[in-house]
This record gives C-alpha cells, structure tokens and sequence, in this order.
C-alpha cells in the first residue's frame, strides 16, 4: 500500500514538473514571438508611416499599402489610428477613406460581436473615431445603438463615443441618458462628445430632467450642463434655486451665468446671498458678479464689512465686475478693495484694446 502511495505520488509530481515545463517554454516561445514581432514592427512602421504620409499628399497608388495590409495588417492599422491624430479636416477624411478601401471598418464591425471584452472594446473604440466621418457611420449601422447595451461599461462609453457623432436627433439623447445614469467619473467620459449637442439637447432631454421629481436626475443634468462650459438655452431655472436642495441650489446658481438672462434669475441670486448656508450664499456672490447685477450691489458690500476672508475676497471680486457703482464702493473701503479694483481695470484696459485692433 505505500509503495503505490510513492509511486502515485511521483507519477503526480512528474506530471507537476512537466506541466511546469510545458509552461516554461511556452512562455519562452511566446516571449522571442513578442520580441521578433516588435523588432519587425520598429523596422516596417516607419515604412507605413511614409506610404500613408505619401497617400494623403495626393498619391492614389494603393498597392504598397494594400500590401502592407495583408502582411503587417496591426502596423497599418496602428499607423492610420496615429496619423488620424494628426491631421484634421479633408486629410482626416482620406484616412478613413483609405480605411474603408482596405476594409478595415469592417473588420471592426464584424469585431463588435466578438466573445473576448477586450477585442469588443478596442473595435468599437476604432469605430468612434471612424463614425466621425458620415460613409463610416453608415456601416456601422445600429451597432453602435447595440453596443450601449453591453453588459461591459467600457464597451458601452465606447459604443456611446461614436453614437454621438450621429445626427439622429433620438441616438444623441439616448448617450444623454447613458451619461445621466453614470457616475461622475462615467459622464466625464461622455460629455465631451456630447459637447457639439449642447443647444439641442438642452431644448430637448435636458429641460425634461430638471423638471423631473427626482432630485438626483436633476443633479446628474446640472453637472453635465456645467461640464459643458457653454452657454445653453435653460429657462426657468430660478424655480430650482427657490425650491431645490442645497446641492442643487449651488449648481443652479453656478450655471446663471451659462443661461439667457431674466429678472427671475437676478432676483433669485439677490435673495441667495442671504441665505443661511454660507456656500449657498458664496456661490450667489460669484453669480453676482458674472451676471453683474448692479441690485445685488448692497448685498456684496455688506460682506466686505462684515463676511470671513473668503466670502469678503470673493464679493470685492464680485463688485469689481460691476462698473462704475462697484468700483465706488471698493475705491471706499481703501486697501481692502484695491487690488481686485486694478485687475478689473487692467482687465477692462485690454479689453478696449483688443477691440480696437
């Protein structure tokens, strides 16, 4: 009985050690692949480089390139992937064009359905790009609709990158809502392509989440408007400042001076500066001084007086955006209002100078 034990159990660690071996080498052989494959790439790719450089100068003679397709088909594809990056306009449309003559777009389009999460990723990755210019798009189809619903988020802000490039009116509101439903970190991913779409969506799908109930839809919609860093036709949005919570209310008030001014809005940033919560109240001295607001004036100066450190800079700040009554009150309070009052007229002094020219 133990001899078949010790005999079983070296029979187990042969087994053992040749696993390990085969391991071994299998790595070995996949490590001198790697390195072969590199060394070839450094050699080849500056050849790609130049065909394609050549290629967009003008040349229509395709056969290097298509040759280069066939035998260092991931050189190519990595050589059009960084001249895109660096080229623009009509050139930016001769890479994809080349890129549909060798049948790469297709390629990526067959790869969106694959098993492996990695390959899915990096095709429809390509794909956005890709879908920028409008013969793409049209291959792509629906893909990019089906690849919002992958159970992969990479896969879906991949998926949603190029959607936004659609001009259907529904597709860009459903990255929208993709952005709406993610985290911060998700709808910073997503609201720069939604960027161009700003005007429409805020007509649209952006006005309809600040009416909404729930106050976190409201929240995800203000952060994507101001993320945007343009102006945006939002009305009405005093009615958040007089009603929302207070993360709501300091959004809101950050985003005034992004929207269509209104006797409504001045009103409300006017009665924010009194209010209880002193963040609150810092942000509608901001709004103050970007919507210069000339009623809000007494408001700002009793800060001077009598608010901390921060909120007194940020209302001599404020006061110095609103000439001339505002200058007054900061040219009355001495050294407390003069440095905020020269950086406002060097400001105003450059202005008019580059008017002139």
């Amino acid at each position: 009985m133990i001899q078949r034990l010790v005999i079983a159990a070296a029979l187990l660690e042969f087994c053992y050690g040749g696993m390990l071996l085969f391991l071994l080498i299998r790595a070995v052989a996949r490590g001198a692949s790697f390195r072969r494959r590199s060394l070839i790439s450094q050699k080849v790719r500056p050849l790609i480089r130049g065909a394609l450089i050549e290629y967009l100068a003008g040349s229509n003679n395709m056969d290097t390139l298509r040759g280069y397709s066939k035998s260092h088909r991931r050189d190519l594809v990595d050589g059009i992937l960084e001249v895109h990056a660096a080229v623009s306009g009509g050139a930016r449309e001769r890479v994809w064009e080349l890129s549909l003559e060798l049948s790469l777009v297709h390629e990526w389009c067959n790869e969106t359905r694959s098993r492996d999460r990695l390959l899915r990723c990096l095709a429809f990755e390509r794909l956005a790009l890709a879908c920028s210019y409008e013969p793409c798009r049209r291959i792509a189809g629906d893909l990019q609709v089906r690849g919002m619903k992958d159970p992969d988020p990479e896969v879906r802000y991949a998926a949603a990158r190029g959607l936004a490039y659609s001009t259907a009116k529904e597709e860009v509101e459903c990255v929208f809502e993709l952005a709406m439903s993610q985290n911060s970190l998700g709808r910073v991913l997503l609201v720069e392509v939604l960027r161009p779409h700003a005007v429409m969506l805020s007509e649209t799908v952006v006005t309809q989440a600040l009416r909404s109930t729930d106050e976190a839809r409201v929240q995800s919609a203000l952060e994507i408007a101001l993320a945007w860093e343009r102006a945006v036709p939002l009305m009405d949005l005093h009615r958040l400042i007089a009603d929302g919570n207070p993360a709501i209310r300091q959004l809101t008030l950050r985003l005034l001076p992004l929207v269509p001014s209104s006797p409504e809005n001045e009103s409300v940033v006017i009665r924010a500066l009194s209010d209880k919560m002193r963040s609150t109240a810092l942000e509608a001295v901001v709004a103050a001084g970007k919507l210069r607001i000339e009623a809000a004036i007494p408001g700002l100066a009793h800060f001077l007086k009598w608010g901390d450190p921060e909120l007194s800079r940020a209302a001599a700040d404020a006061l110095a955006e609103i000439p001339p009554r505002g200058w007054e009150i900061l040219q009355e309070f001495g050294p407390a209002g003069s440095r905020p009052l020269q950086a406002a007229k060097e400001d105003n002094v450059a202005a008019e100078k580059v008017v002139r020219v």
